[in-house]
């Protein structure tokens, strides 16, 4: 007898896409955050830009064959702030706020129509209920769920960035 349901995030739960307006917006974030943390790179937006997507590709080349997933340091300073000088050391302190950044600014990201509906039925059906994502950030999908009015439906929430394995890694 089926007694638990795990939800994927992005793409079941919610809605999530990506545009011109919100990669423009999340490398603005990337800036932004920096500056706040004393760090100006003195160069144009088209190649801070080119240099943050540069290290995304580098992200994506090391953690997809692989289906693992590294914490916010080790993503933002071992991977996409390189060509910035900056190391793991030095983004730490601002790492998660860097992912929980990119998470809820370069993805557009609304929930499915008929969720809370779904997750009340099935919560009456005494299931338990959970959440699976993959995820750059350590809290993003905490909060998003709270944001959503959905946090309380969920017994477990377990995300690539806390486990370092993404889905669909056996």
């Amino acid at each position: 007898m089926i007694d638990t349901v795990l939800f994927d995030m992005g793409g079941t739960l919610e809605d999530i896409w990506v545009d011109d307006e919100s990669r423009h917006s999340s490398i603005q974030g990337v800036l932004d955050i920096l500056r706040a943390h004393g760090i100006d790179l003195n160069m144009d937006f088209e190649t801070a830009a080119q240099s943050i997507n540069a290290g995304w590709e580098r992200y994506g080349a090391y953690r997809d064959p692989r289906q693992r997933e590294l914490k916010p340091e080790e993503i933002w300073g071992s991977f996409v702030l390189t060509d910035f000088g900056l190391n793991e050391d030095s983004v730490r302190p601002y790492a998660e706020e860097l992912a929980h950044m990119w998470e809820i600014t370069h993805y557009h990201r609304t929930l499915r129509p008929h969720v809370k509906e779904m997750l009340e039925g099935l919560k009456g059906l005494g299931m338990k209920l959970g959440v699976i994502s993959n995820t750059a950030s350590l809290y993003q999908v905490f909060d998003v769920l709270k944001d959503y009015g959905i946090r309380d439906y969920f017994q477990d929430v377990t995300l690539s960035s806390v486990t370092g394995y993404r889905k669909p890694d056996p």
